[in-house]
């Protein structure tokens, strides 16, 4: 009886139900339900949501117990949409069918490609991909490049502030220039940032994280020269990026490419320091001789030391042409024999010289051949004659004296009306004034 009951129940709930000797077990896709029968009676059990209903009593005990715990289950639960397709023959509960596993998104990865240069001196970077292009900068060797792309025997590269084109040929490229960029080939980065700390960054990117600080004016081994970031040892135990902008990298030529106007303007710069410290040092030279001058008057050494402050500031000048800047060099230089010693047919600048053999030395010392003796030096000396008085003449010009037509001393003009000579056994070199004899004629050597 209890059993017809509760089958009954089962079946108006649309379970699918199993018998099984004294047991009656029903499915559906959302509950189980177990009936059991023993001598102590009927057991009934609901599973439902993970819970289970049990009741040992009448069979509208059970009837209950299912109706509410069906009900419970009702409140709590989002109805299932119905199936689109009909139930499959078999009793089993159907499998979802998967969804298609996603592709994921690829990651680009970033390839730099480096360039290191091979040349002498520096590799000229073009507008285009041709000799035929505008120069707009340098690469000194071992300076590094990022190469873009290659066209023909031309490389787009990036270096510095600049992206141009290099012929190929004058590169190193691959995996050589890779070792030679990784390995910081012994550079040192000093910060040059106008405050007092440099970030130090965790990678080459501002959006990286600062690590580190380095200090304004201290020097950091290079481990790596990226384009524009440089990787340095902060210290032995951490090693960070810093923006190319903010260090100046030594031990090379040059790391990265500079245009060609910045490049002038460096050369002429070093040039000028270059200048300066020689005739610096050529002048304490010129002042020292004419200081200690025995055969010059104290007047003409008054005179001279005037004369050296023109001729020095001729120099340093940065409008004077370089034909000036070289005579008043050789001008300077010629000073600093003040009392070298007189010895007839002697060429030497240490050991002694004649007239002749004193500015033909002198001359030479600056890439110019002059004849041996004033007679020939009067006609030849130079590429062209002047008037040998002071409104023509020009420092660093060759006046010569003669008598009844024949030439036989030469003086070195220093301007100021000055002259500056070999004079005889007695005094040697000295200062004295150009018309200390009556000037036969002047040439002048540089042009």
């Amino acid at each position: 009886m209890v059993r017809t009951v509760l089958l009954s129940f089962v079946t108006a709930l649309l379970f699918n139900f199993t018998i099984t000797g004294n047991s009656i077990l029903g499915t559906d896709n959302d509950a189980t339900i177990r009936i059991t029968e023993n001598e102590n009676g009927t057991i009934f059990e609901l599973i439902k949501d993970g819970k289970v209903y049990r009741a040992e009593e009448s069979v509208f005990g059970i009837a209950n117990i299912l109706s509410e715990a069906l009900k419970k289950s009702a409140e709590n639960k989002t109805p299932t949409p119905a199936p689109t397709t009909p139930p499959s023959v078999s009793q089993s509960t159907p499998t979802p069918t998967p969804k298609p596993a996603s592709t994921p998104t690829p990651i680009p990865v970033k390839t730099t490609m480096y360039g290191v240069a091979d040349v002498n001196s520096y590799v000229n970077i073009r507008k285009g991909p041709g000799t035929n292009y505008e120069i707009i900068g340098r690469l000194y060797n071992e300076g590094v490049c990022v190469i873009k792309e290659t066209i023909g025997d031309w490389s787009l590269v990036e270096s510095g502030k600049i992206t141009g084109y290099i012929c190929t040929t004058y590169l190193i490229t691959g995996d050589e220039a890779e070792k030679i960029v990784n390995s910081g080939k012994g550079l040192e980065a000093t910060v040059i940032t106008n405050t007092s700390n440099l970030n130090v960054r965790s990678g080459p990117g501002t959006e990286n994280k600062v690590i580190a600080t380095a200090i304004k004016g201290k020097t950091y081994p290079v481990v790596e020269v990226l384009n524009g970031w440089v990787k340095i040892n902060v210290n032995d135990a951490v090693t960070g990026y810093v923006s190319s902008d903010y260090v100046k990298v030594s031990g090379a030529s040059a790391i990265y490419a500079v245009t060609v106007e910045e490049d002038n303007a460096r050369i002429a710069k070093e040039k000028a320091e270059t200048e300066s410290s020689e005739a610096s040092k050529a002048k304490a030279a010129a002042s020292s001789a004419i200081n200690r001058a025995v055969s010059t008057s104290a007047s003409y050494k008054k005179k001279a030391l005037a004369q050296l402050e023109v001729l020095n500031s001729t120099v340093v000048s940065s409008t004077a042409s370089d034909a000036d800047k070289k005579r008043a060099k050789l001008c300077i230089e010629a000073l600093s024999y003040l009392g070298l010693k007189y010895v007839w047919g002697g060429t030497s600048l240490t050991k002694g010289a004649d007239c002749s053999g004193f500015v033909q030395s002198l001359y030479k010392k600056y890439g110019y051949t002059l004849p041996r003796v004033s007679y020939d030096q009067s006609k030849n000396a130079g590429y062209t004659s002047v008037t040998a008085d002071t409104s023509h003449l020009l420092p660093g010009d060759l006046v010569f004296y003669a008598k009844n037509g024949v030439v036989y001393h030469v003086a070195l003009y220093i301007g100021n009306g000055l002259v500056v000579h070999a004079s005889n056994a007695t005094d040697g070199v000295k200062v004295s004034s150009y018309a200390m004899y009556s000037p036969y004629n002047a040439r002048r050597v540089i042009k």
